[in-house]
């Protein structure tokens, strides 16, 4: 978000309250630790009101101030804000698929669902210069206030929200606009593939019935669309690595300064060091808001309390190595049972606690846990060993068997130690 210095607060335009809340909250979410605290608040923006867009640019130059300044960040504050826009804003109704999002600013249909009014060179705009989906290319001309590593972020994000591209990779150049020196010029180049849908089919059922110590037979297409997933794969872990890299960077540079700081980054933790999963701390938070939100709508949530099963034994066996090794397991296990807007969070030791968001009723928090059984109950290679593992899980539903965060907590706790107590490995809700 360079150049914001130029007085735009006379443009005539308008921003929707839907893009400041995402762009705020697209930062909140990242796990970075800016000198002078996080200072970006979205309390006070209405996500259903437009606004002057000159809150637009105080909202950047607020961002510009906070925020380090360093391109990864910026990239996946990007892709956050998509993730926002799609489940919270005017994309949830724009786009279904990844066809949807290449198209979206054919006429600057997506960026005119956040911004409105004024001349072109006071509020930007974003046009798809041309697509070749055969080459599998896609060009954007973008002119805008934002950030061109945030832009480019944007566009990724909205190609990975769907399970439809098997390979996905964006470059962004960044140049002045001299008509108006508050914003960049950015040409996006998205190179994409899509996943041939019959043979992505029998691809997935091969890849998910092959088992350790089995082969698989591939016909010369599948080879070639499991090498194209390959190498979107290496362009995500490739991102990642740069993110991460970034991040502690910063964080090595924070710890270096005092004490002070170092206890700050502990308390502002949020994530889980060995899993990555949310800390007890998050995970509150947002079963917080999972009540409030079920309250507000008259909803239902699940709260699902697990515990793993014969995990002490492992460790005083095999040692910490291993127990350390079961327990990300276990976390990416349980992560691949729910959906993206449901919550997996370690809340130590070896006590993990799922919120499933929007469930019908205590059958539909069943099946989950069943899936959930199913996934654990696979044994984990530690070298030659074979190391079983299994949880043990409580489940609790909103408002069915408690109307507050404790009450629903403290249930799921009874539900699981019942199955604790009964032979373990095994599911059990709430009874009253």
């Amino acid at each position: 978000m360079d150049n914001i210095d130029f007085d735009q607060h006379s443009a005539k335009g308008e921003v929707a309250g839907s893009f400041l809340l995402g762009l705020v909250e697209s930062f909140h979410h990242l796990q970075i630790l800016p000198d002078g605290g996080m200072q970006l608040q979205a309390v006070d923006i209405d996500p259903t009101l437009w606004y002057p867009h000159s809150m637009l640019i105080d909202t950047l130059k607020n961002i510009e101030k906070t925020v380090p300044a360093f391109e990864n960040i910026f990239f996946r504050a990007g892709v956050n804000f998509l993730r926002i826009w799609h489940e919270n804003g005017p994309g949830k109704t724009m786009v279904h698929s990844s066809r949807d999002w290449l198209y979206a600013n054919k006429e600057s249909g997506g960026y005119n669902s956040v911004v409105r009014g004024g001349i072109p060179d006071e509020i930007g705009w974003c046009l798809l210069q041309s697509i070749d989906e055969e080459a599998g290319i896609a060009i954007y001309e973008n002119v805008m206030p934002l950030a061109p590593e945030f832009i480019r972020g944007v566009f990724y994000g909205g190609c990975i929200l769907f399970d439809d591209l098997e390979y996905i990779d964006v470059e962004a150049t960044n140049e002045p606009y001299e008509p108006n020196p508050a914003f960049r010029r950015c040409i996006v180049t998205i190179r994409f593939r899509y996943k041939p849908a019959g043979i992505a089919r029998n691809l997935d059922e091969k890849l998910a019935a092959l088992r350790f110590g089995s082969s698989v037979a591939l016909t010369a297409p599948e080879v070639e669309s499991l090498i194209w997933r390959y190498k979107g794969l290496q362009v995500k872990v490739d991102l990642d690595a740069a993110y991460y890299s970034g991040i502690n960077a910063i964080l090595a540079n924070t710890i270096r300064t005092t004490q002070a700081q170092r206890d700050e980054i502990e308390l502002l933790s949020n994530h889980d060091a060995l899993t990555g999963l949310p800390n007890r701390r998050l995970a509150l938070d947002r079963l917080k808001m999972a009540c409030s939100r079920a309250i507000r709508e008259k909803g239902r949530f699940a709260v699902l309390f697990l515990d793993a099963d014969g995990f002490k034994g492992i460790n005083d066996t095999y040692g910490h190595e291993a127990g350390d090794l079961v327990l990300r397991a276990i976390a990416a296990r349980l992560s691949s049972c729910v959906r993206a807007v449901d919550t997996v969070a370690r809340q130590g030791g070896d006590e993990f606690l799922v919120i499933l968001s929007d469930v019908a009723g205590p059958s539909a928090a069943g099946h989950v846990a069943e899936k959930i059984l199913s996934a654990t109950a696979r044994p984990v290679y530690y070298g030659d060993q074979l190391l079983s593992v299994s949880v043990s899980i409580g489940v609790a539903v909103f408002p069915d068997h408690g109307k507050s965060t404790e009450e629903l907590l403290k249930n799921a706790d009874i539900a699981m130690y019942s199955i604790k107590r009964t032979g373990k490995n095994n599911f059990a809700v709430f009874l009253p």
